[in-house]
This record gives structure tokens, sequence and C-alpha cells, in this order.
């Protein structure tokens, strides 16, 4: 070998090296700041146009991890063309850093850069996701994700769980009382995080319109939540009622437990659905332990050649294999947010 090859060589991977182990992301303001500017992006709006909402939330959560991969906006429009390609969203990221370390991923040597960079920039970091109200997004940032030891409408609520009981409607206020109180949750897989956005809180989502109460059919609208419409919202809960009210007598409802009802809407509304009420996405780094085998049999060079699963590989970094939810019974503090983000291009409708 020619000493001008060798040392070609040993300056491409001096190159790579530093952009694998360099820490891609930069200050989690301007990351939340890249997030927005890549959602906000005429080429992100085209890509989204015609999905159902379901779609969108995918494709949004996966444009949320790609910046956040890449710490910026970096080949965006290129990565947005692949966006309805029939790969999956790991063989899209996967190649959207092979294309910024100038590495194939046929080769052996492209692999262990693609390997290392997700590795450094992603899997350490112990990215997972948090949707909510994008109106709780300053309180996140100053406060971090905190527990709240009572609800200001506890007493409210625990009148309408009442009435639900009594009239076997156990399910009216969804999962709130089996599983949601006193824990907060995030998802490693960003798309899940925004489709929860979409409905957050929950339990008021699934009250006024997600709820097997609530038929998927007109009069009725299933997605008056995820569309802050709150005539619709009012609308099903006035239809529900009405139903309610016509059950046999063991288990049916009465005028004032609609009104009870009815009222406690108007209440929860106002205090939980303000004017800029939208979905919004917060990114957190919770490094947890758990890989060192996994990373260390991949940290072989023979992990890299025939025989090993690499697409599964990239699959365990990007967590795409990881938690549906994780449920946290402590506060998490505001050094472990990387970035926050409005996903006012999930929401297709305004308030109404």
């Amino acid at each position: 070998m020619s000493v001008s090859s060798l040392t070609s060589g040993t300056l491409l991977q001096s190159k790579l090296a530093s952009l694998v182990t360099a820490g891609a992301a930069p200050p989690r303001n301007d990351l939340g700041g890249a997030i927005a500017q890549a959602l906000s992006h005429p080429a992100t709006l085209e890509a989204l146009r015609g999905l159902s909402l379901g779609g969108r939330a995918a494709a949004i959560g996966e444009i949320v991890q790609f910046t956040v991969l890449h710490g910026g906006t970096h080949d965006l429009e290129t990565y947005l063309r692949d966006l309805g390609s029939k790969a999956s969203s790991t063989q899209r990221l996967s190649t959207s850093v092979a294309r910024r370390l100038g590495v194939s991923l046929e080769s052996e040597r492209g692999k262990r850069y693609v390997f290392d960079f997700i590795k450094t920039n992603y899997t350490l970091k112990g990215i997972t996701y948090h949707g909510c109200d994008a109106t709780r997004l300053t309180s996140i940032r100053e406060r971090g994700l905190v527990l709240e030891e009572s609800s200001a409408m506890a007493d409210e609520i625990a009148r309408i769980a009442k009435i639900a009981k009594r009239i076997h409607q156990p399910m009216l206020l969804g999962w709130r009382s089996v599983n949601s109180e006193g824990k907060i949750f995030t998802s490693d897989r960003p798309g899940i995080a925004c489709n929860y956005a979409l409905r957050s809180p929950e339990w008021f989502s699934q009250l006024v319109c997600g709820g097997s109460h609530i038929p998927n059919a007109p009069p009725y609208d299933k997605l008056a939540f995820e569309n802050r419409d709150r005539a619709a919202a009012r609308r099903n809960l006035e239809l529900f009622c009405e139903a309610a009210m016509a059950r046999e007598p063991r288990v049916r409802m009465t005028p004032d437990e609609r009104v009870a009802v009815l009222e406690f809407f108007e209440m929860a509304w106002t205090k939980l659905v303000p004017a800029d009420s939208g979905p919004g996405v917060v990114v957190l780094s919770l490094p947890e332990a758990g890989l060192d085998e996994f990373l260390g049999t991949w940290g072989n060079s023979r992990a890299f050649k025939r025989g090993y699963d690499f697409d599964f590989a990239l699959k365990v970094l990007l967590n795409e294999l990881g938690e549906y939810d994780r449920r946290f019974t402590d506060d998490i503090a505001p050094e472990c947010i990387v970035a926050s983000a409005r996903l006012d291009a999930l929401a297709e409708v305004g308030h109404r």
C-alpha cells in the first residue's frame, strides 16, 4: 500500500471517528428549535399530506427521532423523500447516518461506523419520549416531569367515577383509576408518544370521545378531542347521557347525574383544553443499564461479518424494540430533558 493511500485512509478514518464520537446533539434549546424547524418544513408538511391521523403520528415521531439522532436537520429533505418508501424506519435512519458519514452499509467498516454513531449519539443517551399537551411544555422545561400529589379536580373526578360505577360504565374515565394515577409515562418509540400527545390527558379524551361508550358512528364524533372540538365533545356526552337515561332502572342514569356529568365536562374542558392546547413532545435522556452485554458482543469486529443480523442490531440501538411505555413513580428532573416541541403539524384541525 502506498504512503498516499495509507494517509488518505487514515484521514478518512479520523474524520469518521470524529463524527461518531463528537456527540451530534447541540444544546437542548437548540435541539427543540431544530425539531420545530423540521416539523414546519414545507417538505415535511407535504410528506404528511393525505396520511391518516395514526400515519401522521408515526411519521412525525420518525422525523423527531431523525432530528434527535443527528442533533439537527442535517440533510432533512433527502430523508423526507425516503419517508414514503417501503423501507422500515430503522433502515431509513441508518441509511441517513451512512449518507452523513459517507460510508456504505454494504461494507463491514460502514456498518461499524453507523453502529458506533447511533450507539454514541442515541442509545447510550437513553433517549425516550413523553407525549403531553403542548401547554405544559414550559412548566416541564422549568420543573421537569412532576408527579402531582393531588389533583385540583379530585373531588369532581371522584363524583364522576362513582356515577360511572353505579351505571356499570367503569371505564368512563379510561385507565385513570386503574394504572395512571401517581405515574409518569414515557415511550421508547416516538410515534407512540406523539399519538398519545393528541389524546393527553388520556382519561379525559376517553371520557369525551375515545371510550367504548361513544360509538364510532354518526352523530358521534370519535375525534372530538383530537380536533379540540368542544361542541362535538359535549354533543358526544349529551348523546351518551340520553342513552344512559333510557336503560333499565337498575343502571339508569338519573337527571341529576346527567347534569353532574355535563357540568364536569364544562369545568374540565376549560381547565384542561385552553385556547392554545395541542399535542407536544418532550425528549428525555434517561441512560440505564442493560445493554452492556449486547454492546460488548457487537463491539467485536466479528459481529459485522456474515451470520450476524445487523438489521436486528439497529432496531435495538434505535429502541424500535424498546418499551411501548415506561412508568415512573418518581419525578424526572429538568436536567434529563433534551428537548421539547409543539406538534402542530400533527393536528389537522384547530379549535372549534
